[in-house]
This record gives structure tokens, C-alpha cells and sequence, in this order.
């Protein structure tokens, strides 16, 4: 009803308006009279428009301040929503993508499986990087003092040592060479392991030796290439061997470390490649690597180890 009244009275002023444009525009012969009656009538539909166009305008700015914030609003919830739902479509399509490879390839079982406990359980131990204060007292033997005589004793090798030194040892079942990480990149590996703390082999350390693989980072996401063995320069940086001089490689391409079946199955970072070069000749590429994390940054770590399942030992 409301509209219907609205859209009477806009027809009207419009009329009305419209005439008096006519009037406006008339010759002087138009008798004065006429025009002022003729003005006089029109007026009242000349501030009839004035206030439908003032009405107009305050419930358009009205509607607008109060629908656009709650829309957008709205519509920025439902693209969110749709967001975290098409990240999970895409992780199960990546799940069931590897299962359709390992059917296409292995074929179906012949009868449902059932489940059973790994033999080895892969866990990480933190661990604490002790700072050059915090080693010196320590491998200075003045702690260890005070309690030789009750039994508490350090290894003479990490005392010896000069590697990273963190504050676990034999105690919580640290043993040599056991790959030490900061986050997921590489740090180096246990070379000496003490009763209450070891030392670690850092991976620019000259006598560290790891083989490791090249890998190329695209939009379908990392393409490995060649495998190698990393070296440390006993400065700050790696040399990247054996890479054969017809395979690839770029600077600014990625190392990782080879994933162990059953340990670690996925690659974690060494380093970027940022020099390349081949000799004349040669038959195998000269590669620097500056490995993805510094010393000075790791203030903690952590040592990955494997046991035996404490849950099929009790099945014994």
C-alpha cells in the first residue's frame, strides 16, 4: 500500500514539475496572472520532490551503513568455510591417491588385514643447546666435581670435544650417530654421546659425511633429482659431491636427506645450492650448498631415535 501511495505521488510531482519547466520556458506573452496561479498550484508538488528526493537519499545511506558490513561480513564466514573445506578435500584426495597407486601396483588383499604394532617406534627428544658459557663451566669439570665422588661422571670425549653440546646423554638412551634436527631441517648427527650430555657433529663440520638428494621445487611441488654426498668446509658452508656432470642442477635448487623406510619417510632440509659449477671436462659437478639453519640460531633441538615397540614386548 505504502508503494503503491509512493509511486502516485512520484507521478504527480513529476507532472507537476514538468509543467513548470514549461512555464519557465513560456513567452512573455503568457498573461502574468495565469503564470503565478499556475506556479502557485505547482508549488506544493515542487516540495513534495524536493523531500521524496531528500526521503530517498537517507534510506539508501540507512540501508547501506547497516546491510554492508553484516553482508560482507557474511560473505567473508562462507568463503572461509569453503576455504578449510576444499584444504581437506585436498588432503584426502592426496590420501586416496596414494592408496590407488599402492592398489594399482600391489593389487587388493585377499581378505581384510588386521591391525598390529610396529616393531620400532620412531620418537623425538628434545633437547637443550647449551651456550659458550654454559659449556665451558661444563667441560671445565667444575659441576662434575662436585659430585665424582658419588659417581657422577662425564664422558672424557664430550668433555674433550668441541662440537654443539646439548644437554642429553646415555641417560635418556642417546647413542652415536643419531640424526639431530631443528625443526625440519638438519643440524648433524650425535658424535659423542655422555653419560648426562652429548656432543653433536654439525653438518659444516669437515668431517661430516651424509648422502643426500637434489630436489627441485615446481607448482606440482618438489621433483627430486640426483643423489650425492654432502660435506661440511669447516666454515659455514657444504660442498654437494659425486652429482654426475649430465644431471641438472641450478643454484637456488634444494637439498634434503634421503627418507628411511620405517624411520623418517620424508625429507628433511639441508640446505639451497648457491653456486654451481663444471669444469671443462669433469666428471662431476663442483656444488656449494649454505645450509638452511646456522649454529647461532639453534638455541634447542631434537634427537631422533628408535626403539623397540614397549607395546610387542609385552606380548611376550
Amino acid at each position: 500500500m505504502a508503494a503503491s501511495s509512493f509511486r502516485s505521488n512520484l507521478k504527480a510531482t513529476v507532472l507537476f514539475g514538468a509543467a513548470g519547466v514549461v512555464l519557465f520556458a513560456a513567452t512573455d506573452g503568457v498573461e502574468t496572472s495565469i503564470r503565478n496561479a499556475i506556479h502557485d498550484a505547482l508549488k506544493p508538488g515542487q516540495i513534495g520532490l524536493v523531500r521524496i528526493v531528500a526521503s530517498s537519499r537517507q534510506r539508501f545511506a540507512t540501508l547501506t551503513e547497516s546491510n554492508q558490513p553484516t553482508e560482507l561480513n557474511r560473505v567473508n564466514d562462507e568463503l572461509q568455510a569453503w576455504k578449510l573445506r576444499y584444504r581437506r578435500l585436498q588432503l584426502a584426495h592426496v590420501d586416496l591417491r596414494e592408496k590407488n597407486k599402492r592398489l594399482k601396483k600391489h593389487g587388493v588383499p585377499i581378505s581384510a588385514a588386521s591391525s598390529t604394532e610396529p616393531l620400532l617406534v620412531v620418537e623425538l627428544l628434545n633437547a637443550n643447546v647449551l651456550g659458550d658459557t654454559a659449556s665451558a663451566i661444563w667441560r671445565s669439570g667444575k659441576l662434575i666435581d662436585v659430585g665424582r665422588s658419588n659417581g657422577v661422571e662425564e664422558s672424557a670425549l664430550v668433555i674433550q670435544g668441541d662440537g654443539l653440546l646439548i644437554d642429553q646423554g646415555k641417560d635418556a638412551e642417546i647413542t652415536e650417530d643419531l640424526p639431530v634436527y631443528c625443526g625440519r631441517c638438519v643440524v648433524g648427527k650425535i658424535e659423542h654421546a655422555g653419560r648426562w650430555s652429548s656432543t653433536v657433529q654439525v653438518i659444516t663440520d669437515e668431517r661430516y659425511r651424509e648422502l643426500v638428494t637434489l630436489a627441485r621445487r615446481t607448482p606440482a611441488g618438489l621433483v627430486y633429482g640426483s643423489q650425492g654426498q654432502l660435506e661440511g668446509t669447516g666454515h659455514d658452508g657444504c660442498r654437494l659431491t659425486l652429482i654426475s656432470a649430465d644431471e641438472p642442477v641450478s643454484v637456488g635448487d634444494a637439498v634434503y636427506s634421503i627418507p628411511s623406510k620405517g624411520l623418517v619417510d620424508y625429507p628433511m632440509l639441508y640446505g639451497t645450492v648457491t653456486r654451481a659449477e663444471l669444469k671443462p671436462g669433469s666428471m662431476h659437478w663442483s656444488i656449494f650448498v649454505k645450509p638452511a639453519i646456522t649454529i647461532d640460531e639453534v638455541h634447542a633441538v631434537q634427537v631422533l631415535q628408535s626403539r623397540i615397540n614397549p607395546v610387542r614386548m609385552l606380548g611376550n
